[in-house]
């Protein structure tokens, strides 16, 4: 994955790596550094190891272009409102790897908003080469 020059990468005590930019990783520094302290922030992609059974669970559509990338969209209904949830899941000689872009919005409730990630997991797929 092609990573800009002002993200940096964590490594998560689950094994999953989140990818954020510089204000987000200064502010879990200080965070840790200083517990207690507050701040705002928190963008980037999380990428973990999948603990799906099945390849195509929730499995909207393929990624255009790219082979064995796939869009995942699951949507659970609550007191009359549907939540979204999308990730791009992405299979690999060494297993099944997901991709989430992670944002400070709150929960996805409309198509638009959904239509909106689906078109950001598109872009991220285009930046990531398999090794």
């Amino acid at each position: 994955m092609s990573i800009p020059a002002n993200y940096r990468s964590i490594a998560l005590k689950d094994g999953s790596i989140e990818f954020v930019d510089n204000g987000t990783y200064q502010l879990f520094q200080c965070v840790a550094k200083n517990p207690g302290a507050g701040g705002r922030g928190y963008f980037g992609i999380k990428v973990y190891k999948s603990k799906i059974d099945y390849l195509y669970s929730n499995v909207q559509d393929m990624v255009p272009g790219r082979a064995n990338f796939f869009i995942v969209w699951e949507k659970r209904q609550e007191n009359n409102t549907t939540f979204h949830a999308l990730k791009l899941r992405i299979k690999t000689k060494k297993g099944i790897l997901e991709v989430e872009d992670i944002n400070d919005n709150g929960p996805i409730t409309t198509e638009q908003e959904a239509n909106e990630l689906r078109t950001g997991l598109i872009e991220i797929a285009s930046i990531i080469d398999i090794l």
